[in-house]
C-alpha cells in the first residue's frame, strides 16, 4: 500500500545516505523486498538502476552489470525505453564490462544507445555515448580514433552550453594526450577543465560518478 512504498522510497534514500561499506547495498535490497511486495515495477527497475550504481561505487563491477542488466530487462518489458534512461544503464554497463576486462561486450550497450541517439537526432546523449565508449574503444583500437572522438564530444557539449560534460570531455582528451606523451597537451586540456569544472553546476539526473575518463 501506500505506507510500503513510502517505506521503500526511504530505505532507497537511506542507501545513498550511507557511507558505510555494504550498507547502502544492504539498505537498498530492503527497498527493492519493498516494491517487489507492492508489485510496482517502474519502481523496482529504478532501484536496481541505484543498486546498479553503488555496486560500482563499491568496486563491484559484476554485481553492478547483474543489477544494470536487470533494470534494462524490466524497463524494456514495459515498452518502450526512455532514451535517457538508456544512456544511463548503457554508460554504467559500458564502464563495468570494461573493467571486468570485456572491451567488445562494453561496446555493444554503448553503440547500440548511440544508433538510437541518433536516429532520435539527439545530440547530447549521442555526445555521451561518444564518450562513454572511449575507454573500450581505446581498448580496441588504440588512441588515435578516440583522440577525435573526445574532440568531437567537446564540440558538441560546448555548442549545447553543457561545461559540465565539455570538461569531462576534456579530462578525456587530457588523458588520452597523457598516455600518447603529448603533454604539454595535456596540461592545457586538464586546466581548461578545471576552469570548467570550478564554474559548472553539478546536475543531479546523470550517472556522474559511473563515468570513466
Amino acid at each position: 500500500g501506500r505506507h510500503s512504498h513510502g517505506l521503500g522510497r526511504a530505505l532507497l534514500q537511506l542507501a545513498f545516505a550511507t557511507d558505510a561499506h555494504g550498507s547502502g547495498v544492504a539498505a537498498a535490497q530492503k527497498a527493492l523486498e519493498v516494491f517487489k511486495f507492492c508489485g510496482d515495477l517502474r519502481w523496482q527497475a529504478y532501484t536496481l538502476q541505484r543498486m546498479a550504481l553503488l555496486y560500482w561505487k563499491e568496486d563491484d563491477p559484476e554485481n553492478a552489470v547483474k543489477k544494470a542488466e536487470a533494470s534494462m530487462s524490466i524497463l524494456e518489458n514495459q515498452g518502450p525505453l526512455k532514451l535517457e534512461c538508456e544512456a544511463q544503464l548503457s554508460e554504467l554497463l559500458c564502464a563495468a564490462h570494461l573493467r571486468l576486462g570485456a572491451p567488445e561486450v562494453a561496446l555493444r550497450p554503448a553503440r547500440s544507445c548511440l544508433g538510437r541517439a541518433r536516429s532520435l537526432n539527439d545530440r547530447r546523449i549521442e555526445a555521451h555515448m561518444m564518450l562513454a565508449a572511449i575507454g573500450a574503444t581505446k581498448a580496441l583500437s588504440g588512441t588515435e580514433g578516440v583522440m577525435k572522438t573526445a574532440q568531437m564530444c567537446k564540440e558538441i557539449f560546448e555548442e549545447l552550453g553543457d561545461r559540465r560534460m565539455e570538461a569531462a570531455a576534456l579530462c578525456a582528451l587530457s588523458m588520452l594526450y597523457l598516455q600518447g606523451d603529448q603533454l604539454k597537451e595535456a596540461l592545457a586540456a586538464a586546466q581548461e577543465a578545471a576552469d570548467f569544472w570550478s564554474i559548472a553546476t553539478p546536475k543531479k539526473s546523470w550517472f556522474q560518478d559511473s563515468r570513466m575518463l
